[in-house]
């Protein structure tokens, strides 16, 4: 079964602020994704802490059998001197204008062309092949 994961890395000005983001979507052919742990506050009060599961596609590495990366300008009010929080742990840290931004620059870019169009064609490549895979 064919899925996608996105891959984020930013890139920081000598004085700490993020002004581009190497965005990677890879192309998994794999029929299980494990899952690991992360542990988040709520957005209201960030007093309730809670635990969920999400894909660990580090798990999966060998089943890329694609991938495209390109390079993405972050707007100025999306820019952020700011670090994430930490959420490995039972006790994360609160969200940070870092997170607050990503998140913003997810959704932005869920609606770019660039994104959209470069996504489009890794699926439309691998989606033939995948039809034709036998169960």
């Amino acid at each position: 079964m064919l899925s996608t994961n996105n891959t984020y890395e930013f890139n920081r000005d000598l004085e700490g602020t993020t002004k581009t983001v190497d965005v990677t979507i890879a192309m998994y052919d794999t029929d299980t994704i494990p899952t690991k742990s992360l542990w988040f506050r709520d957005m209201e009060g960030e007093s309730t802490i809670k635990e969920e599961q999400v894909p660990d596609y580090s798990k999966v590495s060998a089943d890329i059998i694609d991938k495209i990366q390109f390079r993405w300008s972050i707007p100025t009010e999306l820019q952020s001197s700011s670090l994430p929080a930490d959420r490995t742990g039972s006790d994360p840290e609160k969200f940070t204008d870092f997170d607050e931004k990503f998140f913003k620059i997810k959704q932005t870019l869920s609606t770019d062309k660039e994104y959209t169009d470069r996504h489009q064609t890794l699926w439309d490549k691998h989606q033939e092949s995948d039809d034709n895979r036998p169960d």
